[in-house]
């Protein structure tokens, strides 16, 4: 199997999270700095063992509401510096407000500020609950996950990140592929979530090419006259 490994990196992370960081220990807050010492020690990926994420989205979600967009930044946005921009936060008072808030929420809702990004969204198909990787586009994540809430507080997969391949145009051409929800369009099918454990170990399965690969793993055929 091929475990592709950074697609989960949340990109808003890296433009703001050490200017959050530090005006969080500097502030005369305990939630924040408590905040503050998880988010040093997460690893800026939204992975189902991630602690930290889940604090940083509500976090997010908060300032966002307070300053909205691209206000939030200290730099913004230029397009002679794509790569580096926006970054740093505009106000840094706002954001451990923000940040006291999000305490607030996930503590109150979870039990613990470093609650594991899978154990709050989760793949949900067919009667499979795993933990779910990868978030929302506006987070800066490359695997992107939309996910719908669920009335035990937890959220569930429900839009984003389909099919995925890695192809290596060699001769013979090899490739690895998943279809992630799998074969949600038939109800009954004992296929409808077959690859989301490929899913929550962000890993990829063989693809059949060839007529011999293909009859080997042959379940149903239909002759059409």
């Amino acid at each position: 199997m091929i475990k592709y490994k950074h697609s989960t990196r949340i990109e808003l992370a890296d433009r703001i999270l050490d200017d959050v960081i530090l005006a969080a220990r500097n502030s005369a807050s305990g939630k924040a700095k408590r905040a503050a010492e998880v988010f040093a020690k997460w690893d800026r990926s939204a992975d189902a063992e991630s602690r930290g994420a889940v604090l940083f989205q509500a976090f997010r979600s908060e300032l966002n509401r307070r300053m909205g967009g691209a206000k939030m930044f200290a730099t913004p946005w230029s397009e002679s510096d794509p790569r580096n921009t926006p970054k740093g936060i505009a106000d840094a008072s706002t954001a451990v407000a923000a940040l006291e808030k999000a305490v607030d929420q996930v503590e109150s809702t979870y039990g613990s500020i470093d609650v594991a990004w899978g154990a709050v969204n989760r793949l949900r198909i067919a009667g499979v609950d795993l933990p779910a990787n990868g978030g929302g586009g506006e987070l800066g994540i490359f695997r992107v996950v939309s996910f719908a809430p669920e009335k035990d507080k937890k959220f569930r997969a429900d839009f984003g990140d389909t099919y995925v391949a890695a192809i290596e145009f060699s001769n013979p051409v090899h490739a690895m592929a998943l279809v992630s929800y799998g074969n949600s369009s038939q109800p009954g099918s004992k296929h409808q979530a077959d690859q989301a454990p490929l899913f929550s170990r962000k890993e990829l399965r063989p693809v059949w090419r060839t007529r011999a690969e293909i009859m080997k793993h042959l379940e149903e055929r239909k002759d059409f006259k």
